[in-house]
């Protein structure tokens, strides 16, 4: 029973997922989005500029993949993810300045 406290989810899952899916047993954007919509009835957009297919099929000549994908609802994950895209863009371009330690 739910007690009205916050911050049950965070505890819930503050251990982690107890199984790690290879990503090569993972879809792609295309078809990851026309499972969810066949499984919930309802469409999600197919480009984002939120970031790149994080399992493309296979990887462009020139390094860099300028197509977007499915756009991911979880606010939270989609801020990690644009941190993580704009950090490897970055990294692509050598525009990242890593500061000596």
């Amino acid at each position: 029973m739910h007690t009205g406290s916050q911050g049950i989810p965070n505890e819930l899952v503050k251990e982690g997922c107890p199984a790690k899916i290879p990503v090569d047993l993972l879809p792609d954007g295309s078809v990851a989005a026309d499972l969810y919509q066949q499984e919930m009835g309802s469409m999600l957009k197919r480009e984002s500029t939120f970031g790149w297919d994080p399992f493309p099929l296979k990887r462009p000549n020139n390094g860099l993949k300028l197509s977007l994908v499915l756009i991911l609802t979880c606010y939270h994950c989609m801020k990690m993810w644009f941190t993580i895209t704009t950090a490897l863009l970055k990294m692509q371009l050598g525009l990242l300045l890593i500061s000596p330690e």
